[in-house]
């Protein structure tokens, strides 16, 4: 009777299910992205009929199917999980399988940092168990009740066979991928009164008679079970010594005896089948009483500790500790940052005097240089070799985890051995663009100087033209490595005269530059008497404005600038004394055609809008186009909408969910890196802007872009909503956000308010926020200019955004970063805010500036990436001071607003220190750029001093 009713329930448990039901969030749901690329091997093979789920705190964060799977990379899934960085930074984000109706929780985990994770592709393996095994018989020797964890003695076999053709391999339950409800059985005639399950615990009540007691278990997701025997004893076996051997040990203040396996291995509690086998640490005499505490130590030296028997105390032995002091710090005390040095210097020799190692009484203060791999050829053994930017790691000999880095710069100036010009042109002219101070720098390139050599110098003009013919030398000098220069001989003959392309390609996203020719009768040639005329094809160009074209100083009118306001089809006409000249095809009139191109920053981060289509695969729909990843410095390397990814991985290229690039996706954050920085371009292959497209506004972060033709200030924009909408019925809601890569804007209630200097440009991206649940209104960027103030318009933007950076004292480069974020904040008690500009930072380095908008508020835009603190410093613009303010802020999507801004302090006085800088602790100096110095010489400088419990800042004048 017993058999059939336990076959009977069985039957019944084995009808269950357990099925899956993830939901990702939406995608305003966060701010953040954490871009992860997988692939699932299901016993050993790629899938591509599984489900993938991301999870943080047990929150479905992603979740992506065989849909979301690109070309050419089966068994990959792209999974866009959401976060936030403020509250999700660097927690653990996990993942779950669904297979055949199965979950298996993934062992591997890896953090959330709001960046396109490394490890590409990230391998999930899963294994599918075919039974299951109990160990038989289960023995349980303990004092009773004993509570016990049966994970150990549950197996599942796989198909794995050994040589005789036996299914050998079984996991244990503990190690097990397998998420699924468990089912226990058993004899319910004679094992109530000795066990008690509740999931994988098991409580043994008492000992078993001769009748031992019967448990089964049973997994309906699999329909697998097994069954065994459980007896039951009761020993209790005391401690009778305690010893180590060896009983001395080294340790630092950083470790924990309870924590150091040599310790427990050394340790040796008798009888060995004592039944309370635990002993505790126990200070043995004054000195470790002193400085031991749950294991550790706070202070060096040499202590006696008992370990001593938990079963009983009067048990113990005594262990000798030997505590060591660590270098817990190494760091580069050199004001610049940087090292500058050309070949044959020596980099270590010139580095090692500015390294401190701390403590000052660490036990090993030694330490020693990493030269990169990439820069194993240019630096060898110290020995400077090859022109680069390299960062060195320096690190402690004692522990190679205690580092710091260092940018060292080779030098290099490349230039032409020899050059021929002709009298009257201009040397600087002809050897612009061959001349390289190596290494090449696009975000901060290295500068030089071009000059005759000093018995050279008569027969060159001031400008660089050439007076006479003969042979000369030239000399080019890095401007920031004097150390490094190049010889150019220079011969110079009898002119010729005038030629100029017969067609131009450009867009109104950059300027382009015509170059006129010198074909013959250069001698006689006058600049003045040269001229440039602009045509048109279209009557919107009329319209909207023709081209200009602005010669290059220095170039004797034979190099012009053009900018184009508008896309279309124009010409050019060069005039010489009044004669039309003729191009190079023998034409005078010389063909531009200027489309609706979107520029993205070369090498770093961009938000970019796209007012047409570009598709990124080839017709036949089967790879990506070429010129995506041409080789690995000549690529797009991360590419994001709002609902979409792609990434092209240098070791399995580009793979992801997006194909083509249209308006309607808003907004596109891309980094790429090309040799020509031109490459950097979509093309929608249209002369003028069309089809103009909004996105959707939502409760939380919207992707948009902005899709008018010219550019847009805040002012203009303020004054288009309110001939527009004069009922106020514009759809803003107050707290909204517009957010730039480099500024952000606010709405009030009324207006929009923004940080200085920001703007709404052509073919650039932003994310909109807002919380308001009003569901998708709308933005409205139609916005139309009154000709001819367009170009007027446009031109005091972009001149006045160039005015503002150029005066900024805060200097900083946003493409570094694939985010921008957004702080209101206010000064508390600052007189006069209008005086300061702030200045934000991560370490010394400058991450971004604002200044006062209204009523003491301040816009800051920062850029940055999750997990990096931010701080501020105050400039007073009157008095050329500097201030540190007190508070520091986590890098994350957004902070205050106008309404309830962020409070900062700041310790502000004024004087001159006189007696005072003797009688306090001066904490830093500040130079009058707000650069912090080691010393003060003659000059102004800012000096941060406490007097006892009190931080002042004054400034000083030596």
């Amino acid at each position: 009777m017993k058999k059939f009713l336990l076959s009977a329930m069985l039957l019944l448990l084995g009808t269950g299910s357990w099925a899956q039901n993830w939901v990702a969030p939406s995608e305003t749901d966060y701010p953040s992205e954490n871009p992860v690329y997988v692939r699932v091997n299901i016993n050993g093979t790629p899938q591509l009929k599984a489900t993938v789920a991301a999870f943080i705190d047990n929150s479905c964060r992603a979740v992506a199917e065989s849909s979301n799977i690109t070309i050419g990379n089966e068994g990959m899934y792209a999974l866009r999980v959401m976060g936030d960085n403020a509250t999700d930074l660097n927690k653990d984000i996990t993942f779950k399988v669904s297979y055949a109706g199965i979950v298996y929780v993934m062992t591997k985990t890896i953090p959330f940092t709001g960046e396109t994770y490394g490890e590409i592709p990230l391998e999930l393996n899963v294994d599918c168990p075919t039974g299951i095994a109990l160990t038989d018989p289960l023995n349980i020797e303990a004092k009773l009740p004993y509570n016990y964890d049966l994970s150990n003695d549950i197996s599942f076999v796989y198909e794995t066979m050994d040589a005789s053709g036996a299914p050998v391999s079984y996991t244990p339950l503990g190690q097990s991928t397998i998420e699924t409800a468990l089912t226990y059985e058993w004899d319910f005639a004679n094992s109530a009164s000795y066990l008690s399950v509740e999931g994988t615990k098991l409580t043994a009540l008492q000992a078993t008679d001769e009748n031992s007691a019967y448990l089964g278990l049973y997994i309906p997701e699999l329909g697998i079970r097994g069954f065994t025997n459980v007896f039951i004893s009761e020993p209790v076996i005391p401690v009778e010594s305690i010893t180590a051997n060896p009983n001395t040990f080294t340790m630092t203040i950083h470790d924990n005896l309870y924590e150091m396996p040599e310790v427990h291995n050394a340790i040796q509690v008798l009888p060995e089948d004592a039944s309370n086998k635990a002993y505790r640490f126990v200070a043995a005499d004054d000195a470790a009483t002193a400085v031991f505490e749950g294991g550790s130590f706070s202070e060096g030296g040499t202590y006696n500790i008992n370990i001593v028997s938990e079963a009983d105390e009067n048990i113990f032995t005594t262990i000798t500790v030997t505590v060591t002091v660590p270098v817990e710090d190494i760091s580069l005390n050199s004001p610049s940052g940087r090292f500058f040095a050309v070949r044959g210097e020596n980099i270590f020799d010139l580095i090692r005097p500015y390294v401190t190692v701390a403590p000052s009484n660490a036990t090993n203060p030694n330490f020693s240089f990493v030269v990169p791999d990439e820069a194993s050829d240019a630096i060898v053994d110290g020995e400077a070799n090859q022109p680069g930017i390299y960062t060195l790691q320096i690190v402690a000999d004692e522990n190679n985890e205690i580092m710091t880095s260092v940018e060292v710069v080779i030098n290099e100036v490349e230039a032409p051995e020899v050059i021929e010009m002709k009298i009257g042109e201009n040397y600087k002219t002809l050897l612009d663009g061959q001349i390289t101070v190596l290494p090449e720098s696009p975000n901060a390139p290295f500068t030089y100087t071009l000059a005759p050599a000093d018995d050279h110098v008569s027969a060159f003009d001031e400008n660089g033209n050439a007076l006479e013919a003969g042979n000369y030398l030239l000399i080019a000098t890095c401007v920031e490595n004097p150390k490094a220069f190049a010889e150019i001989i220079v011969q110079v003959s009898e002119p010729v005269v005038i030629s100029f392309p017969s067609m131009i390609e450009m867009s109104t996203i950059r300027d382009n530059e015509l170059v006129l020719t010198i074909e013959s009768g250069e001698a006689s040639f006058d600049p003045n008497l040269l001229e440039i005329e602009f045509s048109s094809f279209s009557d919107m160009a009329f319209m909207l404005g023709l081209p200009t074209a602005t010669p290059v100083e220095d170039t004797n009118n034979l190099k012009w600038t053009l900018r184009a306001h508008t896309c279309g089809l124009y010409g050019i006409l060069v005039k010489y004394d009044g004669e039309y000249m003729k191009n190079t095809d023998d034409y005078e009139m010389t063909e531009v055609e200027v489309t609706a191109e979107v520029a993205f920053n070369n090498d770093g981060w961009d938000w970019i809008y796209v007012p047409g289509y570009v598709s990124l695969i080839n017709e036949d729909g089967q790879s990506y186009l070429a010129w995506l990843n041409q080789d690995i410095d000549n690529r797009i390397i991360d590419l994001r909408s709002q609902s979409g990814l792609l990434y092209n991985d240098a070791n399995f290229g580009l793979f992801g969910d997006i194909t083509e690039l249209t308006n309607n996706d808003g907004m596109y954050k891309i980094k790429a890196k090309y040799a020509n920085a031109e490459d950097a371009v979509f093309d929608t292959g249209n002369t003028y802007w069309e089809n103009y497209s909004s996105k959707p506004i939502v409760k939380g972060y919207t992707w948009v872009g902005y899709y008018n033709e010219w550019d847009l200030n805040i002012p203009d924009y303020n004054r288009y909503i309110e001939e527009s909408y004069p009922d106020g019925g514009y759809f803003a809601a107050v707290g909204d956000q517009i957010i730039g890569k480099d500024g952000f804007a606010e709405f009030d209630g009324s207006a929009w308010i923004s940080s200085e200097g920001f703007y709404l440009q052509k073919g650039k991206g932003y994310l909109y926020y807002t919380e308001s649940e009003e569901e998708e209104r709308d933005i409205d960027f139609g916005f139309q200019p009154i000709v001819p103030e367009t170009q007027k318009r446009n031109l005091q933007a972009r001149t006045r955004a160039a005015q503002l950076k150029q005066e900024c004292v805060w200097k900083y480069d946003a493409r570094a970063f694939a985010d921008n974020m957004a702080i209101v904040a206010t000064i508390a008690n600052l007189e006069n805010p209008e005086m300061y500009t702030i200045g934000a930072f991560v370490g010394e380095e400058c991450r971004g500036a604002g200044s006062m908008v209204k009523d003491g508020r301040m816009m800051i835009s920062v850029a940055g990436k999750a997990g990096e603190v931010v701080r501020f410093r105050l400039h007073n613009t009157e008095t050329d001071e500097y201030f540190d303010i007190n508070e520091t802020v986590n890098y994350a999507g957004r902070l205050g607003s106008l309404q309830q801004p962020l409070t900062l302090s700041a310790d502000i006085a004024t004087g001159i220190i006189g007696a005072e800088l003797a009688n306090g602790e001066i904490e830093a100096i500040y130079d009058a750029s707000g650069r912090r110095v080691n010393e003060m010489t003659n000059g102004t400088y800012i000096v941060k001093l406490r007097q006892g419990n009190k931080v002042i800042t004054q400034k000083v004048i030596r």
